[in-house]
Order: C-alpha cells, then structure tokens, then sequence
C-alpha cells in the first residue's frame, strides 16, 4: 500500500482476536461512499480490527482530509468521537480485499468508473443498495442474468463487477442520518448479507463478523432476494410519497387516504415478489402500523428537500420492469413512480418565477 493517511484501524487497538480474513489472508477495505451508512461502516470495520479506507466520490486528486465525526445513538447517554481519515481517490487504498459500495443506486455506475481499481478478480464486493440491483438475475432460476436496465441501463456495472465477486447487501435501518461532524442512529442498523447465487461461503461469515460492533448488527442469509423485497415492500411506498407529500411516515400514516394509497402501492409490490416466488411475510396493514410510530424524513425526502437527484430507477423503475417480464398489473406503482419522476425534474430545473417569486408575491 502506498504511504499516505493513517488508516482507521488507529482509531481503536487492536482486539485480542485474530483479525477477519478472507482467503486466509488479512482483509483491506475500500467503502466507497462518505455518507451516513458508508462513514458508519468504516468505523465499524476499524472497531473489528480491519484495514479500513473511506473513498468520497466526486473530487479526485483532492488531498485525504482528517475528519473528526461524532457517532450518536438515540438510547445511548454518551456519543462516541471518532477520528479518521477520508481518501478521494483510490491510490491509497490496498489492492486487494473488499470493496464495500454505499453509494446510492444512480451513482454506482459513475462510481465504479471513478474507482475502477476496487474492482476486480481479486476483489470481493459487498453491494449495499436500496431497491432491485443490477445484479437481481445473476445465478437466478428465472430470465437468467438478464440485466436490470432500469438500475444498469449501458450494463456498465455488470460488464465492471463480476458477478462472482459480488455480495449483496441489504441494510434494514434505523434512521441514519449525517450532518458534517456527526452520524446519529435511532435504533440498531441491520445488516443482512448474502451470496447471490444463496449458496454459503466462508467470507460471507467472516464479512457478517467483521460488520458488526457497535451500532451494526450484520448477519447472513441464504436468501438474499428475500430479504431485498422485504425491505422494498415498504420503501417502494413510503420513499416517494415522502418526498411528494414532504411528511414523515407517521403524518402520512395518519390520513386515511394516503395510508389507503400506501396499503395499495405495499401490495402490489407484494404480489410482484410473489410472481417471483416470494412471499410476503407481513400484511400491508401490519407494516404501515409499524411505520405509523416513525417520526424520521426519509432518504427521498431529505435528498428532494436539498433537490438532489432521487433515487427513482431502482425502487418504482426496476419494479415496473419486473412487472412487464412477468405480466403483473402494477397501476397504482406506475403511478406513484410518474408523479415522483416529475418532482424529480422539476427540482432541478432552474425557474425565473419573476413576479411569481415569494418575494413578490408577498
């Protein structure tokens, strides 16, 4: 590795233990993504004892900055103060080991064209995503490795990333949220990890190990695609009509239309993962009174609150693709992924409102 920032393992010693590897050898990761779970993770891995690099997108050849970040947890009297180092390339990251993507599902493709180096045959990758991945029908029983254009539309990712290499990770949060010099977690993060053609290997074990400390909790399954609709059930709803409604599950949860819209949106998504051979293991009702008691913005909403880009292709998108392939009538999705993908542009689209401005209007 060439000489640069202290990596993360000096945040903590070293534990009595023997360090996680892989293929007896000692793991190097690379968490590609400076955001909430992307800092959390890193930290997490250092806590293990792991060679741990955290790579911010967008600003190569900009020099490592020593951040000082503040881990909060709602039930916990004491934050944790953390340093560490944040690399914005990948030159000083160890050329082979993990590379542990947590970046939002429009920006995988830039992002491993940006880091090219953390992929390859030498390379594990564990794909943190929300929604349907690229990678959905690799080693599947049906439309065999046929790729999810919506999240892969020029197959950038799959022609990058073998699929032999990739882990697939699926984070059940907690709100993780991040503001400069603090992260803050409402409840224990989830982590589930699986290979994706579900066949148990070593590293998946050995990576769920190193995953968890702290506020991580990460475990393995054998039915990776299982636990992406579990989670998508109730993203694929409440992710869109927070960022149009700009309110919080729990307001939206307690208008009875909205929730009615909700319900219809959570079981259409349902009997599509079930035309897949997965079935749900909760009621639509069951999951909006759990979300009734939710009070935290969600991702689409706080990204559309400060219009950043929202993350579209791999929620509504990638269903309504699996619709078509399998013939499943998904209206009220339809729907919901129209009216999201117009706010969507209209948050990006500069506007001289003139006399229309607030300012003049008042």
């Amino acid at each position: 590795m060439k000489g640069g920032p202290p990596l993360l393992r000096s945040i903590f010693p070293r534990p009595s233990r023997p360090c996680i590897t892989l293929a007896a050898m000692a793991v190097h990761y690379s968490v590609i993504g400076a955001g909430a779970v992307g800092t959390l993770l890193a930290v997490t891995l250092a806590r293990n004892g792991n060679d741990a690099v955290l790579i911010s997108r967008g600003e190569p050849g900009k020099k490592p900055l020593r951040r000082r970040v503040q881990i909060e947890h709602a039930t916990r009297e004491h934050p944790e103060r953390v340093h560490f180092s944040v690399l914005h390339d990948d030159e000083q990251a160890a050329a082979g080991g993990v590379t542990v993507l947590c970046v939002q599902a429009h920006d995988i493709a830039a992002a491993v064209t940006e880091h090219a180096s953390l992929f390859g045959p030498l390379r594990t990758v564990v794909a943190i995503q929300a929604g349907i991945p690229w990678w959905y029908f690799s080693h599947s029983p049906v439309h065999v490795n046929r790729p999810i254009v919506a999240v892969d539309p020029d197959g950038r990712i799959g022609r990058t990333i073998s699929s032999a290499e990739v882990v697939g990770g699926v984070l059940e949060t907690a709100t993780v949220v991040h503001r400069p010099g603090l992260v803050h977690a409402n409840a224990v993060v989830r982590l589930h990890l699986g290979e994706i053609d579900n066949v148990p290997k070593p590293r998946t074990a050995d990576l769920a190990a190193a995953f968890t400390a702290g506020l991580v909790q990460a475990t393995t399954t054998t039915q990776i695609r299982t636990a992406i609709w579990r989670k998508l059930v109730t993203d694929i709803a409440i992710q869109p009509m927070s960022a149009l409604t700009r309110a919080t599950p729990a307001e939206m949860c307690a208008d009875p239309i909205v929730r009615g819209k909700l319900a219809h949106v959570m079981r259409e998504a349902m009997t599509l993962a079930a035309s897949f051979d997965v079935m749900p293991d909760a009621t639509a009702e069951s999951h909006l009174e759990q979300l009734s008691r939710s009070k935290h913005l969600t991702t689409m909403l706080r990204d559309a609150l400060v219009n950043r880009p929202l993350e579209i292709d791999a929620l509504t998108g990638a269903a309504l693709e699996l619709a078509k392939l399998n013939d499943v009538a998904v209206g009220s999705i339809l729907e919901l992924d129209a009216l999201t993908r117009l706010l969507d542009r209209s948050l990006r689209t500069p506007r001289d409102l003139g006399e229309n401005s607030p300012a003049a209007l008042r």
